[in-house]
């Protein structure tokens, strides 16, 4: 079976390389005038081109019908010179990929051109078949030309008409699905017609998709994730992200293909539907994995929240859980200051974040759910309003600075006293016992005019 290419003035075609150990193949076709009329005599050099120069092969001279052939062409891109006294010589590149190949050439008389030039050409796929609305850009690396951009018909074709003679052109393609393409550099004589086709490769395939939990369709990371083809054979295995969500990319065009996931505590899930086409380039395989032996894989967070300075309960705090890959939850306290998480997946590394009106926020890091058992966890904000005197302390003056170190007057009493430092995140500094008849105490050096900080003053019973 022979690949025939029609080609006026000069040809570019690019497509994938096959590979060298093929069988030979031929190189023919027919030089022809404007008129359609043979061009006998022509010279036709069969070259290698190539980075560091051109190489050239054989030559051939048409024929009394204007036609030449070269036998015994191995698989790979190929440059075909054609010259005429009187024409515009030509120069074209075919690719040839295990079969014959027939290119005809019309040449374009020497001089009749004006001082402008043509590109035209058609866009196909693999397969030949026209892709209509592929968008191309006609450029040159030279500079001094204002980009022009067309489209193809519904045949594939498009024109670039009226082109200042120049060197250096170039063509750029793209098309939804397809794999951008760029021609390489195109001299453009007076008169000259370049015919310019592509073959657009399609996007690679991808498979992707989320894995969460059946019971609270929260995403489950780690996750591992094994693809096959519809034979079984093994193609690639990725973990999910934080997410819960995977992704396959260059999957080859296929039916039914196999995705099996395992995740701890969980049953594994398989989908053997999957498919992708030249229509279809993604696929979406979503899981919902099932806890082992029905039993949920989950547990729950609850506690209490009150007053670090008072220990009464707040109520209508907001209490908010999260984790990396784990969709936050938000609730708030119960008049009785109580809060509760249910159905949280059995893990490590949750924050419990506690906000409430006229107290710091309060935060506690790396809190863990044990499958069918209640984490608790209680916290304690302090009011950020003034705080005061202890019961039965005669508050005499208030804080100041004596040689750089804070002194909280207390006033006398006969109880013995509890002085506590804290940061603004709820962090205890200090806990400093002051005994009874002691009016006054010293902060240690720590505390600093800059420091910002609660106190706390306890009397002993």
């Amino acid at each position: 079976m022979k690949t025939r290419w029609k080609m006026m003035g000069c040809f570019f075609f690019a497509m994938a390389f096959f590979p060298a150990s093929l069988l030979a193949q031929t190189i023919d076709g027919t030089v022809t005038d404007g008129g359609g009329n043979p061009v006998v005599g022509a010279n036709v050099v069969l070259i290698i081109p190539g980075p560091g120069g051109a190489q050239r092969v054989d030559s051939a001279i048409t024929d009394a019908q204007g036609q030449y052939a070269f036998n015994n062409v191995t698989v790979g891109f190929w440059q075909l010179e054609i010259s005429m006294a009187g024409y515009i010589t030509t120069n074209g590149f075919v690719n040839i990929t295990g079969q014959d190949a027939t290119v005809d050439v019309t040449l374009t008389p020497t001089g009749g051109g004006g001082s402008t030039g043509t590109i035209t050409g058609e866009v196909t796929d693999a397969g030949g078949v026209p892709v209509a609305n592929a968008t191309l850009i006609l450029t040159n690396a030279g500079g001094g030309f204002a980009p022009v951009t067309t489209t193809t018909d519904v045949q594939g074709q498009y024109t670039f008409d009226t082109i200042p003679v120049a060197n250096g052109y170039v063509v750029s393609v793209s098309a939804t699905g397809y794999q951008n393409v760029v021609s390489p550099n195109i001299d453009i004589a007076a008169g000259q017609i370049v015919t310019l086709n592509f073959t657009l490769t399609l996007m690679p395939g991808t498979v992707s998709g989320t894995v969460s939990s059946s019971v609270n369709q929260a995403p489950i990371a780690n996750a591992w994730v094994m693809i096959s083809g519809g034979g079984g054979a093994f193609l690639d295995s990725a973990l999910t992200d934080s997410l819960g969500q995977y992704r396959f990319n260059n999957v080859p065009n296929g039916a039914n293909y196999r995705i099996t996931v395992t995740a701890a505590g969980f049953q594994t899930a398989v989908n053997n539907t999957v498919t992708i086409t030249d229509a279809l380039r993604s696929g979406i395989a979503d899981f919902s994995l099932v806890p082992i032996n029905g039993v949920a894989n989950t547990g729950s967070i609850s506690g209490l929240i009150a007053s670090l300075n008072s220990g009464i309960p707040i109520s209508g705090a907001q209490v908010i859980l999260s984790r990396g890959g784990f969709v936050p939850k938000t609730t708030t306290t119960n008049a009785q200051g109580q809060y509760l998480f249910d159905s949280i997946p059995a893990q490590n590394g949750y924050t419990v974040t506690v906000n409430a009106a006229t107290y710091n926020s309060l935060v506690r890091n790396n809190v863990g759910v044990i499958s069918g058992q209640t984490t608790v966890v209680d916290l304690n904000p302090i009011s950020t309003s003034a705080v005061r005197p202890a019961r039965g302390v005669s508050r005499a003056g208030s804080p100041h600075w004596v040689n750089g170190r804070l002194t909280l007057e207390l006033g006398l009493s006969t109880r013995s006293r509890m002085v506590e430092v804290y940061g603004l995140s709820g962090a205890l500094w200090h806990r400093i016992l002051v005994a009874g008849g002691v009016a006054s105490v010293v902060l240690p050096a720590d505390v600093t005019p800059s420091a910002k900080i609660l106190l706390r003053v306890r009397s002993s019973l």
